[in-house]
């Protein structure tokens, strides 16, 4: 038998083969768990079996060794990932474009509120657009992610940081100096203040913000300051009338990918981010079509997801077996809970009384709690997707409010 086994391994002249079998000799459960493909085949076989399953393995070429990925450019599945070709978009990036514009004009630019559900290309819109006034020194760029700056003095600090170079100290300085000194520093060096808030919803005082920007070029006059503000359909009531008026942002809106569409940029996704073969069209239809119930962003972690699943059983194809596993694993870590928070009791239980509009039951909960506007959209937010609450939208003489009762 010793003979035979010398054999196979000279006649494939592999040292990779050479060194599975010895650690075949030495230990089959350190091999196992390097290679689960192989666990798979021969955990009750004999040494002959074992290296033809080994030899037959490797001529199918599709085994995965541990210093193999499938994956060329891992980080082409992060979120934050801003592709070079940003398709579908084409229209929505136009309507952006002419926002701002005036900008590099040195006008001043023009509002606009970015609307519409998660993933569906608002943030890749920003960053796009920001890359492409890049060569205007007149134009001072500030991105704020509103779930990381979410207070007043974290987004002027992060202002400040963007035209003087430097972060003001984070106690000692007041909300009312920062904004005086950066208008002052606008004008002075007269740039432009281009300022995009993402998940506005996750501001603290995302109206007073807006507001207070907005009507800068009031207290300094010839201040130009422009203001993209990512809000979905029912977040924008956080904005307050009175606000509105002096922001008065042009609405883009960005609809949900198509079916068709998640598909093509899937593919274009596996195209650079795996190498070749690793999946084939007819699975990435099948990850468009499980991802079309969510948005892109679940489809991108399926596709990722997928990937790692077929890494784990050391191979070099993803297989719909391993969609499905992942498929499986994202929706179970992704069932929302119904844990009820004191702040989520308490509206609920000025609910049991009667249904309410937004603005009404709004001064009902600051008489319990010490709640921003923002914040109390986003608990609306989390008991709605609870199916604790209903919302539905309501025409008024003084415009559009939100009607909510509990379930």
């Amino acid at each position: 038998m010793k003979k035979e086994v010398l054999l196979c391994v000279a006649e494939y002249e592999s040292d990779i083969l050479s060194y599975l079998f010895f650690i075949y000799i030495i230990s089959r459960k350190a091999l196992y768990k390097a290679f689960p493909l192989i666990s798979e085949k021969c955990e009750k076989c004999d040494v002959n079996i074992f290296i033809s399953l080994i030899i037959s393995l490797l001529m199918k070429k599709d085994i995965l060794f541990h210093d193999e990925s499938v994956f060329s450019n891992p980080e082409v599945f992060d979120f934050d990932f801003v592709p070079e070709e940003f398709l579908f978009r084409d229209s929505e990036i136009k309507e952006l474009a002419n926002c701002i514009n005036p900008a590099v004009n040195k006008k001043r630019p023009v509002n606009c509120m970015l609307s519409g559900p998660p993933a569906t290309g608002k943030t890749t819109s920003i960053k796009k657009i920001f890359e492409e006034i890049n060569g205007y020194s007149h134009i001072i760029k500030v991105y704020i992610n509103g779930r990381v700056h979410n207070t007043n003095f974290r987004v002027f600090s992060e202002i400040h940081r963007s035209i003087f170079k430097y972060t003001p100290p984070e106690s000692g300085v007041a909300v009312t100096t920062l904004y005086q000194k950066i208008c002052e520093g606008l004008k002075s060096e007269n740039k432009i203040l281009l300022i995009a808030i993402d998940d506005c919803i996750f501001l603290e005082e995302a109206d007073e913000i807006i507001y207070e920007l907005s009507r800068a070029n009031e207290i300094y006059p010839g201040i130009k300051i422009g203001i993209i503000a990512v809000l979905n359909e029912k977040e924008k009531y956080i904005i307050e009338e009175k606000s509105s008026s002096v922001f008065c942002p042009c609405v883009i809106e960005y609809f949900p990918y198509t079916e068709d569409e998640i598909f093509e940029i899937l593919k274009l996704r596996a195209k650079f981010g795996f190498y070749p073969g690793v999946i084939s069209e007819e699975l990435l239809k099948i990850i468009a079509e499980h991802s079309i119930d969510y948005d892109l962003r679940f489809g991108i972690e399926l596709l990722r997801q997928s990937a790692i699943e077929c890494e784990n059983k050391s191979m070099k194809t993803i297989t719909k077996e391993h969609i499905e596993k992942a498929y499986s694993r994202i929706l179970k870590s992704d069932k929302p809970g119904k844990v009820i928070d004191e702040k989520e009791k308490i509206i609920l239980g000025i609910l049991n009384v009667k249904k309410y509009e937004s603005g009404e039951l709004y001064l009902l909960v600051k008489k319990k709690l010490d709640v921003s506007y923002s914040s109390f959209y986003r608990i609306l937010d989390k008991l709605e997707k609870k199916k604790l609450i209903t919302v539905i939208e309501k025409a008024t003489n003084k415009g559009r409010t939100r009607v909510i009762s509990k379930n």
